[in-house]
């Protein structure tokens, strides 16, 4: 069973990091290559990214991706074996409940979101953790 697990887990992170640079690359394809010209006026910033710093933020996005992915993963498997999960009108709770469950859900994660990225603000974490999203001074898709 334990194998099953990580096996579905893994799956799950490789989806993840798949569908994360289709989408990458579509936005940079439109933004940078197709429209770019016609954009760079909006643009923050007037100089350009170097391709090293296209490579080291697609490096770490890539391990963010999988990091978040595989912890998603386990975090649906854990909540989908130990918890009842309400996936419509029922009549044991009724659409109150089934709306107001999608509220105290967002409430939950930008709460867990906001004091998680403050923990990796840290002295400690910060230079292990998060000090890379912060060197990305010119993001790019």
């Amino acid at each position: 069973m334990e194998g099953l697990i990580l096996e579905v887990v893994f799956a799950e992170a490789v989806y993840a990091a798949k569908n994360y640079f289709i989408f990458s690359a579509a936005a940079f394809f439109l933004f940078y290559v197709l429209f770019g010209k016609l954009l760079k006026h909006r643009k923050i910033q007037s100089r350009s990214s170097e391709i090293k710093e296209w490579l080291r933020e697609i490096g770490f996005s890539l391990s963010s991706v999988l990091i978040f992915g595989t912890v998603a993963a386990l975090t649906f498997h854990v909540s989908a074996q130990s918890t009842n999960i309400y996936w419509g009108n029922n009549d044991k709770y009724g659409e109150v409940y089934y709306f107001l469950s999608f509220i105290w859900v967002m409430f939950l994660h930008d709460t867990y979101f906001y004091w998680m990225h403050r923990l990796m603000h840290t002295p400690k974490l910060y230079q292990f953790v998060h000090k890379t999203h912060h060197r990305s001074t010119n993001p790019s898709p």
